[in-house]
């Protein structure tokens, strides 16, 4: 009977021995298993921070700030252009790709702005930042913005048609990020000045 006792008691000492082997067992795998968690979490953060250290700065996912102007890319890019001979003062119209049908053209009022005309705004090296609306397919017209605001009744396109004096008038055209601050002169000069890095050139005929 006593032999009995002594061999059931190391029994469950063996069974109590191994159960806190395999809890020690687990206790060190979850700490192994928590420590990757915290060094992959930490490598994470630090790719983070590096990655914001060097992109541009923002205020949201629009806008890049950039010497000092905010470039909005809500904002529909905005394009510089150089003509063949001065046509700064002559009204833009678009035509169709054969070039003997004008598609789109302006209202004598959408030349005004404000107190003055939506002129092209003169920028170094014979470029020009445009506030009409140019395209590849636009061409020019013989009448001023100060003799095109006058007309009345407005003009139709065929009538218009006979107006054109130059069907392919662009050398360059590109197509810049536009600026939201109202001084934005300086910043697109400095794209002239770059050579147009990282813009956009439109194919002409």
């Amino acid at each position: 009977m006593a032999s009995h006792g002594v061999l059931a008691a190391c029994g469950f000492a063996r069974k109590s021995y191994i159960c806190e082997v395999s809890h020690q067992a687990l206790i060190m795998k979850n700490i192994v298993l928590l420590s990757a968690i915290a060094l992959t979490l930490s490598a994470c953060a630090s790719r983070r921070a590096a990655s914001s250290d060097a992109a541009p700065q923002t205020n949201d996912a629009n806008e890049v700030h950039q010497a000092g102007l905010v470039l909005d890319s809500r904002l529909p890019r905005a394009i510089i252009y150089k003509t063949k001979a001065d046509y700064n003062d002559l009204v833009p119209v678009t035509m169709d790709e054969s070039r003997s049908m004008i598609v789109a053209y302006p209202a004598p009022s959408d030349v005004v702005a404000g107190d003055s005309y939506a002129r092209p705004t003169k920028l170094e090296g014979g470029y020009l930042l445009d506030n009409r609306g140019i395209t590849p397919n636009s061409a020019f017209l013989d009448y001023t913005y100060e003799e095109y605001a006058k007309l009345n009744p407005h003009p139709t396109a065929a009538e218009l048609l006979d107006h054109v004096v130059e069907t392919h008038p662009f050398v360059e055209i590109y197509y810049v990020p536009r600026a939201s601050s109202s001084d934005k002169a300086a910043y697109y000069n400095s794209v002239v000045k770059s050579g147009f890095a990282g813009c956009e050139r439109a194919e002409l005929e």
